[in-house]
């Protein structure tokens, strides 16, 4: 639990600064870095923490300026699939929010072993504009 609020606090305080890149270390080069790309969003986070018995726990989160009148968040959980070198969805959750603040914790259990991540993609709109 304290690797993933370590993980959690390091990935806050590096999008709060814009523009944004990160990487993971023993991440895949191919890999997108991780980005912030509105002006409106103040904040973002997404965790994963996998117990012994194979159960994902995942957390995201964003957070938006005053005045964001909704935000749609999609997070997936992902499996890295070595022979054709790219991330498959394992479970996907969709959700809009009428607020300044997304926050999600979810669960899966996980069927194999294997590399996972989550990935978080938000819309937030202010108004009837999304930024």
């Amino acid at each position: 639990m304290l690797k993933k609020s370590i993980i959690c606090a390091v990935l806050t305080a590096a999008l709060l600064a814009q523009p944004v890149c990160a990487q993971a270390a023993g991440r895949n080069p191919e890999t997108p870095p991780i980005s912030v790309m509105s002006s409106n969003v103040t904040g973002s986070s997404a965790g994963l923490s996998i117990s012994s018995g194979g159960k994902a726990s995942v957390s995201a989160g964003v957070t938006a300026k005053l005045g964001t009148s909704k935000i749609e968040a999609v997070v997936k959980l992902q499996k890295y699939n070595k022979s054709t070198d790219s991330w498959e969805k394992v479970k996907k959750w969709e959700e809009t929010v009428n607020s300044t603040l997304y926050s999600a914790d979810k669960s899966y259990s996980l069927s194999s072993h294997g590399t996972y991540r989550v990935k978080l993609t938000a819309k937030v709109w202010n108004g009837l504009q999304k930024l």
